[in-house]
């Protein structure tokens, strides 16, 4: 729509859409001649960013956060997410809020309703949000209001003032527990049973059965394994790069680094491994280029009941790697960063029950001596 003026006594009452968003200006002007002046320079003004509505409601003005702010620095995937928190949780309750009028007692009252609210998830129903929901929800709210206090369409964050107390809500890990689900237990293989994965392999198709055996002998992530590419193989040196990470949303495939820098990573491959990938190289520009994303954890369940293995995730063959690798001697730190963990402390707390295990046996085989 092309920008529109109402005169209102001796005001103009200037319009713009764009993008689904209405904008808005009232200005003094002596007749319409002026008007059509002013309203030109709102329109340039609305598309270059440079205008801002102090009367915006929080709907408005969440979803010029999202495309300006959040689109532009987050994956596909992270912004739908941030869209169902604000379109379920939020903004059915304080939507229609003008920013200026969202004050600390309004917000209170709204996040301590949340607290009280009950989780819509299936499996879930009826139990209380975790204490990480809630601290999401109050996290989107804060940053889209911080946003509008840094480009000066409110005085200040109403969110500052505001001291969540979250001693009555229930972290998952908690909620975990008293329903008896250790979340953090790790499902990994013995050394048979990787034995066995690896002997049945041998009758499946090579693009299947190196994808596996590139996730237990590098224990990478199933993303990082779809983002390698043939460049990040070096024959010579025997190691495989992790630079990129791709997954598919929505369809379509989506390239980018990994979010930390810990997990750009350059991993030593055994012997076996580099045949295999040597043997089977190709023009294609991604190794495991044919590998469908949204049918290989189904392919891999099948293959497991195929051969009467013992079921595990693909994400737990990740757990596989390390655990063996302790088993063998490995020292941690070595494991940490084939992992690509930030420090060795999220290694050992991960693998916690397993190096338990180990010292255990250690310290039995004293009395064999």
């Amino acid at each position: 729509m092309a920008g529109t003026y109402i005169k209102r006594g001796n005001k103009y009452r200037l319009q713009y859409m764009k993008k689904g968003i209405r904008y808005s200006e009232t200005v003094e002007a002596k007749n319409d001649k002026e008007a059509q002046v002013l309203l030109a320079d709102f329109i340039v003004r609305v598309n270059k960013g440079e205008y801002y509505d102090t009367n915006y409601t929080f709907f408005e003005f969440s979803q010029i956060w999202i495309d300006e702010v959040h689109k532009p620095n987050s994956s596909p995937i992270t912004v739908d997410k941030y869209k169902s928190y604000l379109n379920n949780r939020i903004i059915p309750y304080i939507g229609t809020y003008k920013l200026k009028d969202l004050t600390v007692p309004v917000l209170t009252s709204y996040f301590n309703e949340v607290k009280t609210w009950k989780t819509k998830s299936r499996n879930n129903e009826g139990k209380p949000l975790s204490k990480g929901t809630v601290q999401k929800i109050v996290e989107i709210v804060k940053a889209i209001l911080q946003k509008a206090y840094e480009w000066e369409i409110i005085s200040s964050n109403p969110c500052n003032k505001i001291k969540i107390k979250y001693d009555n809500l229930e972290s998952e890990i908690i909620k975990n527990k008293k329903l008896g689900i250790d979340k953090e237990k790790i499902n990994s293989y013995t050394k048979e049973e990787y034995k066995q994965v690896l002997e049945a392999l041998q009758k499946e198709c090579i693009t299947f059965r190196l994808f596996i055996e590139t996730a237990f002998k590098t224990g990478m992530s199933k993303e990082e394994l779809l983002g390698l590419r043939w460049e990040d193989f070096d024959e010579e040196n025997k190691t495989l790069s992790v630079k990129l990470v791709r997954l598919i949303h929505k369809g379509k495939y989506i390239e980018k680094q990994p979010k930390a820098h810990c997990r750009l990573r350059t991993i030593v491959i055994p012997s076996s491994l580099a045949t295999l990938l040597s043997n089977n190289k190709n023009s294609s520009k991604f190794i495991f280029e044919k590998i469908n994303p949204n049918s290989i954890n189904s392919t891999w369940n099948k293959f497991l009941k195929r051969n009467n293995i013992r079921k595990i995730r693909i994400h737990d063959i990740r757990h596989t790697h390390a655990t063996l690798l302790l088993a063998q001697g490995v020292d941690i730190k070595t494991i940490s960063e084939r992992l690509g963990h930030s420090n060795i402390s999220i290694t050992m707390n991960t693998y916690t029950d397993v190096l338990k295990e180990l010292d255990k046996s250690a310290a039995d085989r004293l009395d064999e001596i």
